[in-house]
């Protein structure tokens, strides 16, 4: 029973120490409060042995308090930073307007292509597939369906840039690449 005061008073002892070495790891007077008021709590549930000086365990406990602080700031933060993104606004009318016309440009320039540009497209695009399983589906190459993606691309954006006078920023959003090749 008397090893518990024995430890407590040691520990004491090293108060000024300790409080030296919060102040200088944290970023105010407040967080080295927090940092030597935890580092004592620590002592109460988990008291540090007897055999060995209590000084270099104090440190390791402050210093890993301290750590963990830090971390939790920045997980916080960027938290903070994602959540005050937030949705991004909803087009206006006129915006979904002209979306929707350009995809139906889309949709007819896709029905001009030959096959098997306009399957492999609409299997990819429209189905969702990966290029590796629209091969596997139709039991050709990989190398095959990424071949044919690229060529009808290749037509598509020619054909959206004559439309639209060279202005690729009018229409690229709409040809994304396909799920796999993000």
């Amino acid at each position: 029973m008397n090893a518990k005061p024995a430890a407590i008073d040691e520990v004491l002892a090293h108060g000024q120490w300790l409080r030296r070495l919060a102040h200088a790891l944290a970023k105010d007077d407040g967080d080295a409060q927090d940092l030597v008021q935890q580092t004592y709590l620590a002592v109460i549930e988990s008291p540090p042995s007897t055999d060995r000086s209590v000084r270099p365990w104090l440190g390791r406990v402050l210093r890993n308090f301290a750590r963990m602080g830090r971390r939790g700031q920045e997980r916080r933060v960027e938290r903070e930073r994602n959540a005050g993104l937030g949705p991004e606004p909803l087009p206006g009318a006129d915006d979904l307007l002209a979306q929707h016309r350009l995809l139906r440009v889309v949709a007819e320039l896709v029905e001009q292509l030959d096959e098997p540009f306009r399957s492999t497209v609409l299997l990819c695009y429209g189905e969702d597939l990966s290029p590796s399983e629209v091969a596997s589906r139709l039991g050709v190459p990989a190398a095959t369906i990424r071949w044919r993606l690229m060529r009808a691309r290749e037509r598509l954006r020619a054909e959206l840039d004559a439309r639209h006078d060279g202005d690729r920023r009018a229409w690229a959003v709409l040809l994304l690449p396909c799920r796999s090749e993000q």
